[in-house]
């Protein structure tokens, strides 16, 4: 996934969570998410354990709903647009299948100067999977866990995040997009201020679907 996508889950849950969106990756194709449509659809998302959970619970009292949809349709249009070389290697990850069957999948993944991330997939339902998240460095491990449950079909034209309205944290964010203006942030961008532009843009339309 690129970068703006992991931007606006980490202004949500935060990177440790972040890291298990990026997990769910298509190409992958989980074989525990069996007769689950593999990146796409309606999910609501549910932090059960780990240091974000009480404030997800906080930001989304009904519940987080991310369209993957959208998140596809996003991207692919953030891949039209030329990035310089450099700015690309930052998002360097080494991902490694360690086992995929009908019971579990386990993905290692390792990104340019972070830590060894291991998330685990099971199927608690027939809509629902959970994932345990483990982010190991310094021979220390923090644990995340949450489930998402399908509820549907949405559109690429839908908000990649929605249900966070009246939170405390969509009023920080509408104070922030008050200061995102895409030419004056991006204006020292030299050869990447399209792109620049383009992610602020994106980043501002998904903020305020979020808050709707």
């Amino acid at each position: 996934m690129l970068r703006i996508v992991r931007a606006l889950l980490v202004v949500v849950l935060g990177s440790s969570l972040s890291t298990v969106a990026l997990a769910i990756d298509p190409t992958m194709v989980p074989k525990v998410m069996s007769g689950l449509p593999v990146g796409d659809g309606s999910w609501q998302m549910e932090m059960l354990e780990g240091a974000q959970a009480a404030e997800m619970r906080k930001n989304f009292p009904n519940g987080m709903k991310v369209c993957t949809t959208a998140v596809k349709a996003m991207v692919q249009d953030l891949r039209k647009t030329p990035v310089p070389e450099a700015a690309e290697t930052d998002d360097d990850c080494d991902t490694k299948i360690i086992e995929n069957s009908a019971k579990r999948m386990v993905t290692e993944s390792r990104c340019k100067n972070q830590p060894l991330t291991r998330v685990t997939m099971t199927r608690p339902g027939p809509k629902s999977i959970e994932m345990v998240t483990e982010t190991v460095q310094g021979g220390k491990t923090d644990a995340n866990k949450m489930r998402m449950t399908y509820l549907g079909t949405c559109s690429a034209s839908d908000g990649v995040i929605s249900g966070a309205k009246d939170s405390e944290m969509c009023k920080s964010l509408r104070q922030q997009m008050g200061q995102m203006n895409p030419a004056t942030q991006c204006a020292n961008a030299g050869a990447a201020k399209a792109a620049c532009e383009q992610q602020l843009k994106s980043a501002l339309t998904q903020m305020e679907a979020m808050c709707k």
